[in-house]
């Protein structure tokens, strides 16, 4: 998988997606890219207690702008509804900030 790839992930466990997660966290740290994670709300808290356990510093990397977390339908309906030229456009000025602001790229989850 090189940069400006896209690829769909499918899990047989939680802990297989932990253990994803884990790396692709660690991944984009070490490309110094802006992270962002988005779950359904209810997903939100566990992952993000399992990413601590792994021993990443979650509120670290928030406080700095490294990585941003939020709910999936918001992040990714319009209008209530997938388009996927808003989205594109949207991904497109997140990464332009995210270079900006000095980061090698966006990695988004």
């Amino acid at each position: 998988m090189g940069r400006s790839s896209h690829v769909c992930w499918s899990y047989r466990s939680d802990a297989e997606h932990r253990d994803f997660l884990v790396e692709f966290v660690n991944a984009g740290l070490a490309a110094n890219e802006r992270l962002m994670y988005f779950a359904p709300p209810d997903q939100l808290e566990s992952t993000l207690s399992e990413l601590v356990g792994a021993g990443i510093d979650v509120s670290a990397l928030t406080e700095r702008g490294a990585l941003s977390i939020g709910d999936v339908d918001g992040a990714y309906l319009f209008e209530g509804a997938l388009q996927p030229d808003v989205r594109l456009a949207g991904h497109a000025l997140l990464v332009g900030q995210a270079l900006r602001d000095g980061f090698a790229g966006l990695r988004v989850c």
